[in-house]
């Protein structure tokens, strides 16, 4: 049976054991003509069942007992049935494999569930499709009450009240309102056995166990684990972060749900329009609120009387974070936070004033923007220098960056060296650097390992910068240098190593087909760590040569391992928040230099830092000019704040400000 991560896109490719059991479902269906003569004893309950084993589990769901429990640490669901459990308990990620829909990218417990996913979604040829907005439905009944939502009927109406609906769950929900016994709720509490109707659980739970569910970072309180757990993660060390699989799109969450929800309206334009006024919306219940508030109602929103007061904010008093610490899951200090806050109300004015050529700006604007940063982070190649040759003057300014008080530091994604061999290389070409000044994805990958307390082997394909980066942490590793062929097929001589928890893909000019086969093999096991170092298409090279870098190979094997690296370098979380733990920046008075604007300016501006790029490496000003005029958030947060063709340029204006001073 396939591994983590493993793609199924038509129904035919599921194994063997599993079409087995879906035809034997099929095989047992007619079993539902049989009469059911074991019936629910429960006055107005109308339900029966073929087996006396059915009716004791349904008469749990009135007497609120949920004997099988998740014995998982702090997991306290509790279910009817044991395979409700046995469902749940293959969503623990540390025991089950996963399988990825290709289609919309979610992922699922079990084969079964995806082929049914799978068939009802991607893949079912009874789908109806409304002409009007192109939904489709798998449903029948639903397909009727859409057609009935946009044509204004309605298809139920309660006998009682006469309230009418479009939707028959809500008109069930409402019918509970007229039941004499509505439906119970067990309160989930390990020593609570009180049963409630959902309102009163709400308020039972917040009142009599607030500290069960009860986030100790906020103070919000939840109405069970599940939804707890979820929000806990927003609070993590290492938040997991889900980023859009599309080509050239740098969005990303924090939850998957709004990766869908971006997929779906960004990449598959899947909208929904208003028949009224055509105005397209996210989502269904988006559409509904807007035909309720605007097209149906005609209640004017009142204004608070005079001398009344206004309803108080449910986060009033808390702190508000800004979106690169939510997304990126920096703990900033509060006086960052407001900084961080205020750039982004002003990044509007900031993006039209993008993309600023140094030379354009007058003494006084040059002054303003020299005096408007302390700290200086610089990429390195194609920045500084290409391979061995310094770009002209660069290091003159730099060097002067540091007579003028500013602090630098050197961040590069490349992979090839150790910190000290970095610092070697800046002294031949005349940088001034230390250790403590270089920041490279080999140290990052090794100290990102060493952070989780990682005590197993490492699958490195890569260079001796990376490994000795893992030597000096005392981390052991295999597989650095040549792999070829050897006559015989890679499967029948590879042996794999048990000890390997972990693989680490950066650059590597020995990069072979052994060594693709090798990593995806060991990435089968989704308890190994998947850890790229960067994702640069390609190195900064003199001519007209191309030259693939890092980023072709980590996709490469993200491609055979169907699974995502964890990306050390620009523009990713991880090196944001070594950033600032290690340096203490403050992002409004620190200045980002790149010469790649999907790392470099991306990284910039998602930490809030000033960003300069210059045109001696990768990115072109034709392809700057093509994002600044773009309507694609996606395309114009490449957009750098000022730009130069080398970092000379800045030598002149830099003495001229000395001067000044």
């Amino acid at each position: 049976m396939k591994s983590m991560g493993q793609n199924i896109d038509e129904p035919n490719e599921l194994p063997f054991e599993v079409k087995t059991l879906l035809d034997t479902e099929e095989d047992t269906k007619d079993v539902n003509n049989v009469q059911k003569k074991y019936k629910c004893t429960v006055p107005g309950c109308k339900y029966a069942f073929l087996r006396p084993s059915k009716l004791t589990t349904h008469m749990r769901n009135h007497t609120g007992e949920r004997p099988y429990r998740c014995t998982y640490p702090n997991c306290d669901k509790t279910y009817t049935n044991s395979s409700h459990l046995k469902r749940h308990c293959e969503t623990h990620d540390d025991i089950k494999q996963r399988y990825k829909c290709t289609k919309c990218f979610m992922l699922i417990s079990n084969p079964h569930n995806l082929r049914r996913h799978y068939e009802r979604w991607h893949h079912n040829k009874k789908q109806l499709t409304c002409e009007k907005c192109n939904v489709s439905f798998t449903s029948e009944r639903q397909f009727k009450e859409h057609i009935a939502f946009h044509e204004g009927n309605a298809l139920y109406m309660c006998n009682i009240c006469k309230k009418q609906y479009n939707v028959y769950n809500r008109f069930r929900r409402h019918l509970r309102n007229h039941a004499s016994s509505p439906k119970k709720y067990a309160c989930p509490a390990a020593e609570c056995s009180e049963i409630f109707e959902m309102s009163s659980l709400r308020t039972h739970i917040g009142s009599q166990h607030p500290e069960d569910y009860k986030c100790k970072h906020c103070g919000k309180v939840f109405l069970n684990s599940s939804m707890f757990q979820k929000h806990a993660a927003v609070h993590s060390e290492t938040p997991l972060v889900f980023t859009c699989p599309y080509e050239n799109c740098s969005r990303f969450y924090n939850f998957m749900r709004n990766l869908r929800q971006h997929i779906r309206t960004k990449h598959e334009d899947k909208l929904y329009q208003c028949d009224i006024c055509n105005m397209k919306l996210c989502s269904r219940q988006k559409l509904i609120q807007h035909i309720n508030n605007i097209h149906v109602s005609n209640k004017k929103k009142k204004s608070p009387a005079k001398g009344s007061e206004r309803k108080r904010r449910k986060d009033a008093g808390e702190p508000k974070k800004s979106a690169v610490s939510r997304l990126s899951g920096l703990d900033l200090p509060r006086t960052l936070e407001k900084s961080l806050l205020q750039r982004e109300t002003t990044r509007k004015l900031a993006d039209r004033m993008a993309a600023r050529s140094i030379k354009s700006l007058t003494s006084e604007s040059l002054a303003k923007f020299f005096n408007s940063f302390d700290t200086v982070l610089t990429d390195c190649d194609g920045v500084l220098w290409l391979q061995m040759n310094p770009i002209p003057k660069s290091a003159d300014v730099m060097n002067l960056f540091r007579n003028l008080g500013k602090k630098v530091f050197y961040i590069t994604n490349n992979s090839t060296k150790t910190r000290e061999e970095f610092v070697e290389k800046c002294k031949v070409l005349n940088f001034e650097a230390s250790v403590d000044d270089i920041l490279c994805t080999s140290n990052l990958a090794a100290c990102y390992l060493q952070d989780l307390g990682f005590k197993k082997k490492v699958y490195v394909i890569g260079s001796t910068g990376i490994t000795k980066e893992l030597d000096r942490v005392g981390i052991p590793h295999i597989g650095s240098g040549p792999d070829t062929f050897t006559g015989d097929h890679v499967y029948k001589t590879f042996q794999k190593d048990e000890q390997v928890g972990a693989v680490i893909v950066g650059f590597d000019e020995h990069f072979s087909y052994p060594k693709m086969v090798k990593a995806a093999t060991y990435l089968n096991d989704k308890n190994i760590h998947f850890i790229g170092t960067n994702t640069d298409e390609r190195f900064p090279v003199p001519g007209s040569l191309v030259i693939p870098g890092t980023g072709s190979l980590v996709r490469s094997i993200e491609t055979c391992a169907e699974r995502k690296a964890t990306i050390m370098g620009k523009p990713e979380p991880y090196v944001a928040q070594v950033v600032t733990k290690r340096y203490g920046v403050d992002p409004k008075r620190t200045l980002m230099i790149g010469d790649r604007c999907n790392t470099d300016i991306l990284f910039g501006r998602r930490c809030g830092f000033k960003t300069l790029l210059v045109l001696s490496g990768v990115t072109t000003l034709d392809e700057v000019e093509k994002w600044k005029k773009s309507h694609l958030k996606e395309e114009s947060n490449l957009v750098p704040e000022y730009y130069t063709e080398t970092l000379g340029d800045l030598l002149p204006y830099l003495r001229s400000f000395q001067a000044a001073m």
